[in-house]
């Protein structure tokens, strides 16, 4: 996962942030030969949305990137990326990944299911900042993405766009929150509740 993102950053300044959710390997120690801000939180925090938060509080850049440890980014990403964002003023944009098509989305469309992955997302931090990011509450663990993408889709005033480009390969390992059936059932009635 990590030398995917080494090698597609390797043309660009930027800043790699690795959150250390819980791990029981060496990972600090694995990354101590590499230019990388390295956190290990004091707890698991039982879900992806804060590790995440965390990570973009000390992030720096103008744009963020996230990539879940299961996910790998093909190494001309940010090749297209900047190449979008360099050419338009975008606030949200996504592609696709191997098996996911991204496709233009209106906001009935990402109300009815979500269609985002969450390591091709890109976003303005500031508007990241402003959406005060990922929602923590227990009652969307598995779907904290989806409700960020549905709160960024309401807002018509941000600009959002998609590259149909797979740059990302996606891991369907067993132990992934977001294939969890019965939490996300769960989850899902409390993220509708929240929307509809």
């Amino acid at each position: 996962v990590l030398q995917s993102v080494i090698k597609a950053t390797v043309n660009y300044e930027s800043e790699i942030i690795v959150i250390d959710d819980g791990s029981t390997d060496n990972t600090g120690d694995l990354l101590a030969d590499y230019n990388i801000t390295y956190v290990k939180l004091d707890k698991p925090s039982g879900g992806p949305a804060y590790p995440r938060n965390f990570g973009a509080s000390i992030a720096k850049g103008e744009y963020l990137c996230f990539l879940d440890s299961d996910d790998f980014w093909k190494e001309n990403k940010l090749i297209e990326v900047d190449r979008i964002v360099s050419q338009y003023d975008v606030d949200f944009l996504y592609h696709s990944f191997e098996g996911h098509h991204a496709r233009s989305l209106s906001f009935m469309q990402i109300l009815y299911r979500n269609e985002i992955v969450t390591s091709s997302v890109v976003i303005r931090r500031s508007v990241f900042e402003e959406m005060d990011g990922f929602n923590i509450s227990p009652d969307l663990k598995s779907v904290e993405d989806y409700d960020l993408w549905i709160r960024i889709f309401q807002r018509d005033v941000l600009h959002i766009m998609h590259i149909s480009q797979s740059l990302g390969y996606y891991s369907m390992s067993l132990d992934r929150i977001s294939d969890n059936a019965a939490l996300r059932r769960v989850n899902c009635k409390a993220l509708w509740k929240t929307h509809v």
